[in-house]
């Protein structure tokens, strides 16, 4: 009897998994399948299917995994030959490979990951080729394999193949894991009696990653909803070795406290249009390029948004956030559209979407979510972007009861000109992932937010090189 496992979000959209259990509740035994593993065998002879050839090539699970920069796979091969181990995210891209000779026997193979992802490990010979998955949570240097030859076959951690008995009519129960950085969501558990040959759906609640604020918001006529992350986006270049974090508070930010520089060790929350990171075949793309000399020399050339072939360059999309997941591909940028719909086109059950405030001191624009309240917190001048930031004064003690709502806040954080930072506290630059299609200026600059005291532009137009505030968002369902 055949099992195939797949996860969905409650919305059918298809979700990734680490692990699904399967547990005989009439026999008494579980079984995990790590994933890519999705085929279950049940028979009434041997117990679990899916047996692996004992006198073949076993590559076994790595250990510990999930794993914070380095863990360990061990490898049993039958006779002595060539092996190909090749190391590869989830894109299919090639992190690193090693082509080496190997005895018969045991090798322990040593892989080191050099950003938080999934990855997955395989090893090819000349008769079979075999794929155990990684997942790791650290930063640990240069992305490489390494192989330590341990002689005799020894006992190590691989999938049980003879976890249990199964006669038709037992009560199964299956449920998914995905761990996801430090968080562990787990699906819905399915209970019933296995009688025949069954794909098994299991269905994860819709939910995002940590470093979000729990307010659902509409960016399209289609009803496509996000949730703002918890703070305006920043690289901690002083740290070894860098990383990208969230605010800790919405109305945070880095001012001038040497990110007016070129030195790549300063902490920055403004950044140039496109700098993820990403080598997207322009000049400029790391976080910490400042030259304004030319805005053609940032992002991708061209009528190209941070978008489809060219999504590698949104911050959130390239990079794992610290305290959001601490995965890639989690976060993204909104389009200069869906700003536009965020602020001016939205419709809420309030009929606000957005005011003018001071909160805990700094001046910005406070965004509410799709389902706000008006008895929440009584806000003035509302949707009115030639308001006073002075409209709605709050303090950090009363900021926390429309935080609990979903209540996002966009702080002025200034902008950064080659090495300057000016207009910290009174202008609010915020980028999009569209560029700027207009005359001579297309591949010059890209779109943003703007505001301050009594103006506010949710579509306006910048040079590329410009550092402005990123404030990313992620998947409400």
């Amino acid at each position: 009897m055949k099992l195939i496992f797949t996860a969905t979000t409650t919305d059918g959209s298809y979700s990734p998994f680490t692990y699904v259990s399967a547990t005989n509740l009439t026999r008494g035994w579980t079984e995990t399948l790590l994933y890519p593993d999705t085929v279950l065998v049940l028979t009434n002879s041997v117990g679990i299917g899916e047996q692996r050839d004992f006198n073949g090539l076993r590559l076994g699970e790595a250990f510990p995994n999930p794993f914070t920069k380095e863990t360990n796979v061990l490898l049993e091969i039958p006779e002595d030959g060539e092996a190909l181990i090749q190391l590869v995210d989830i894109n299919g891209v090639t992190l690193a490979s090693e082509q080496a000779y190997l005895a018969a026997g045991t090798h322990r193979l040593k892989v080191v990951l050099s950003m938080p992802s999934m990855a997955f490990l395989s090893v090819t010979t000349s008769y079979e080729r075999q794929v155990t998955r990684l997942l790791n949570t650290g930063c640990g240097g240069e992305n490489r394999i390494s192989v330590e030859t341990i002689g005799a076959p020894l006992p190590f951690p691989m999938r049980s193949s003879l976890a249990g008995d199964f006669e038709p009519g037992d009560v199964m129960s299956y449920e998914a894991v995905l761990v996801n950085g430090n968080d562990t969501l787990r699906s819905e558990v399915i209970t019933q009696e296995q009688f025949s040959d069954e794909t098994i759906v299991l269905i994860f609640p819709n939910t995002g990653p940590t470093g979000m604020i729990n307010g659902k918001f509409t960016v399209d006529a289609n009803g496509t909803k996000v949730y703002f992350s918890q703070g305006n986006l920043q690289y901690i270049g002083s740290a070894t070795p860098p990383y990208w974090k969230f605010a800790e508070r919405q109305w945070e930010c880095l001012g001038d406290n040497g990110q007016g520089s070129t030195n790549q060790n300063a902490d920055r929350d403004l950044f140039g249009w496109g700098t993820s990171g990403w080598d997207n075949g322009n000049v400029y793309y790391q976080p910490w390029n400042t030259n304004n000399s030319d805005g053609t020399l940032y992002g991708p050339r061209g009528e190209f948004d941070l978008t489809g072939d060219y999504a590698q360059s949104d911050w959130g999309v390239y990079n794992p956030i610290s305290n959001g997941g601490n995965m890639a591909g989690q976060w993204r940028t909104l389009t200069t559209d869906e700003w536009g719909h965020v602020f001016t086109r939205r419709s809420t059950s309030s009929g606000i979407r957005f005011a003018k405030a001071r909160v805990a001191g700094m001046n910005g624009i406070i965004l509410v979510p799709d389902d706000w309240s008006e008895s929440t917190y009584d806000l003035h001048n509302t949707n009115n972007g030639d308001a006073s930031h002075t409209s709605n004064i709050i303090d950090a003690s009363q900021w926390v009861t429309l935080e609990d709502a979903g209540a996002v806040f966009l702080p002025t954080a200034g902008y950064r000109y080659g090495n300057s930072v000016f207009a910290v506290g009174d202008g609010g630059n915020y980028w999009s992932a569209s560029c700027y299609i207009e005359d001579d200026k297309i591949e010059r600059f890209a779109r943003g937010m703007y505001f301050d005291d009594g103006y506010f532009d949710p579509i306006d137009g910048y040079d590329r090189y410009g550092g402005r505030s990123v404030r990313l968002v992620c998947p409400a369902e």
